[in-house]
This record gives C-alpha cells, structure tokens and sequence, in this order.
C-alpha cells in the first residue's frame, strides 16, 4: 500500500518500525535487568530472566508473534471486521502490509491529527505543541513549519499540500484538491506515499485514517476508512458526502448528489446511519451535542441542531460560508459582505466583524485564525480572534 518516491530513501516501512520498537524495548529490559543481576549476584537467574524474550523474539521474527490477524470485508455502509492485535495487523488488500507504531496527540478526539473544522477549510494549518505545521501560499502551497514565536520557519516539502494532519512524529496530507494520501516525518525524512489511494477530507485519528474517496476505483466521494499502516480498507457510506465532521463514534456529513440531499450521521463502524435534518448544507461544524450549518435552504444563513435533530434554530441572516468553532465562539465568511471575516456566538449573539479583505479557508490554530486571501487564495494571513493582529505569512 505504500510506495516510497522521495529522494531521501525509506527502509522498508513495517521491519523499519518493528525494528525501532523491539530494539527500545530489548534495550530497557536488558538495563533492567542488568541491575537487577548485579544485586542478585545470580548468573542463572539472569539468562532465565532473559528466555521468554528471546522466544517472542523467535516467534516474531518467524511471523507468529500471540495474537492473530485481521481481516476486513469490506461493504457499503457497514463495516465487517474482526481484530485482534492491531499492532501486527496484515491487510487483505493487495499490496497492503505496514506495521506502525504512532504517538497520539490529543487535539479534540484522542489521537486526532488536526479538527474537522480545519479539515474541512482545506487543512491548511495545525499545531502540534511548538509548532506549526502549514500550507505556505506564498510558496506555491508546500509544506512548511515554523514555531508558534515566528522562528524556526523550515520548508518539510515541496509539493502542494492540503488536509494536513499531525500525530506524533508523523505528518499525513494530500494535495490541496484531493490526490494521493502522504506521510512524512515532522523533521521533514521519511516521505512516503500509500498508493493508490486519492483522498480529501483526510481525518487521522488514533489509529484509523478516515477520507473521501477521489478515485473512481470504489466509489467516488464516499467516505471510507483505512488503518494508518495501509490495511482494512473499509467503505462506511457510499454516496458523495461533503463536510465530514467526526466527533466520538459518530461521523456527521452531507450527502449533497443525488435526491433526498440531507444531513446524516452514521457510525465509525459503519452502522447505524441516521438522518438528521433535509436541509441543505453549504458550511457545517460539529461541536458537542450541536451542529452549525450554513443552511443553504435559506441563503446559506447561520443555524444550529443538535446531534440528534433537534432544536433546529436560526442564528444570524449572513450569507455564510467556511464555518470554524472556538469556545462559544462561531467564526465565518460572510459572502454578504465580500467574503469578510465575522464572529459570533453560538446563541446567536455578539456578531462582530474581524477584518475588511477577502478571507476563505478559516483553519484555528492556538489563538490565531489563519486564512487564505484573493480568488486564486495567492495570499495567506493570520488574525487574533479579536480581529488584532493581522498579518500576512510569507
């Protein structure tokens, strides 16, 4: 499932990181039990201490380490699988056999590489800790990061990129239109691609990446999964799905092609598919037990409804358009006002206006909002929730 076509070489990807995990797990048990032996005095214990190590060792490496395989079916709407040690798991597809070990790097969802709202904008910003992580406009929209003090700035990759995620020491993205899903190492080695796999809408989560599928192989626009090794490829929802928010077990999307276009729920696992409302979506983030939507029913105004299809409410009259969330806070586009930055609660109250430039893409990260500017967004900026601050990034 994966194919190397950087410059700087990989190792083969599943030995690579088997390789790391077993030799810092040999190398604390030997220290421990190295101390242990000088007390102790005891060379018998020792190497008796060391046997169950050296038969998972054996077992391993002859491809028969405890805990089985897995196997996926995969289906149109339900998910058929059974698992039983993730971590040694082996694809059913063809050509899909990775084995990763990843840090998580709570942002929201636990494991989550970057929030459904960014997501949704396009991924082009993400903090991780000291960093950010960040579609450089001014430089033909490659990979760049840079520290949260404005130092550091380094460029990571030259290709265009979009839907960025980051957990751990790794980076996921496609291309700002959809393509090939990627990974890369936060200090910029290890690129690497899955291929055959062309997605938006990337979510990394834990240890599952959910997209939109863009290849015409399976269903076009769909929503699928796939473990982050590359394997259990499975399709959750197979018509074309727009806005996909993924809060818990539940994933929110609108299904936007074909008649009854409408506002759905269904669960990581493929099951239980709900409708929630018939109003048509042209903006929509989740937070908590509330939906925001930009109902395009009704001049794409500002509205809520909770998660179960209630108490649908209208909060504002502007013409709204790439919704993103912070705190009680609502931050839009409003299309009304030439694509101006606005601000407002999510009671409906406090509108405020942010900026007087032409502002898309709306991505939170830390306290700044970053946006792209112009029609061909050739400029990007940054801006303080108060509408201080703002600053083109270069």
């Amino acid at each position: 499932m994966f194919q190397t076509y950087s410059a700087a070489p990989i190792l083969d990807i599943e030995g690579f990181h088997e390789f790391q995990a077993m030799r810092g797990r040999i190398s604390a048990f030997f220290l421990t039990e190295v101390r242990m032996m000088k007390t102790r005095n005891s060379i018998v214990a020792g190497l008796a201490a060391f046997l169950p190590l050296i038969l998972v060792l054996v077992m391993a490496i002859n491809g028969c380490a405890p805990g089985g395989t897995t196997s996926t079916t995969k289906t149109s709407g339900t998910s058929q699988q059974s698992t039983s040690n993730p971590a040694t798991s082996t694809a059913s597809q063809t050509g899909a056999a990775t084995t990763q070990t990843q840090e998580t790097a709570p942002t929201g969802n636990e494991g989550e590489g970057n929030t459904s709202a960014n997501l949704n904008n396009n991924g082009i910003a993400v903090q991780q800790g000291d960093w950010i992580y960040f579609q450089n406009t001014s430089d033909n929209q490659k990979l760049f990061k840079i520290k949260t003090d404005g130092t550091g700035k380094v460029m990571l990759d030259e290709q265009k990129v979009g839907y960025i995620n980051v957990v751990g020491d790794l980076i996921y993205y496609s291309s700002p239109s959809g393509g090939y899903i990627n990974m890369i190492k936060t200090d910029g080695t290890g690129q690497t691609r899955f291929k055959n796999i062309s997605a938006s809408l990337i979510h990394v989560i834990g240890d599952w990446i959910y997209y939109r599928n863009d290849s015409f192989e399976g269903d076009y626009y769909a929503i699928y999964k796939m473990r982050i090794d590359g394997s259990d490829i499975t399709e959750l929802n197979s018509a074309r799905s727009d806005y996909i928010n993924i809060q818990g077990d539940w994933i929110y999307f609108y299904e936007y092609y074909k008649e009854p276009k409408a506002m759905y729920k269904i669960k990581t696992d493929g099951t239980g598919k709900t409708k929630i409302c018939d109003d048509l979506c042209n903006s929509m983030v989740v937070a908590g037990d509330w939906i925001y939507y930009a109902n395009k029913s009704d001049g794409s105004k500002l509205y809520k409804i909770r998660t179960d299809g209630k108490n649908r409410d209208k909060l504002n009259d502007d013409d709204c358009k790439y919704l993103n969330i912070s705190g009680d806070w609502i931050y839009y586009s409003n299309r009304a006002d030439g694509l101006k930055l606005y601000k407002i609660k999510t009671d409906g109250s406090g509108r405020t206006k942010l900026n007087d430039i032409y502002s898309n893409n709306l991505n939170i990260t830390g306290d700044w909002l970053y946006f792209l500017f112009g029609d061909m967004e050739e400029q990007q900026f940054k801006i303080k929730f108060d509408g201080s601050g703002q600053t083109e990034i270069k």
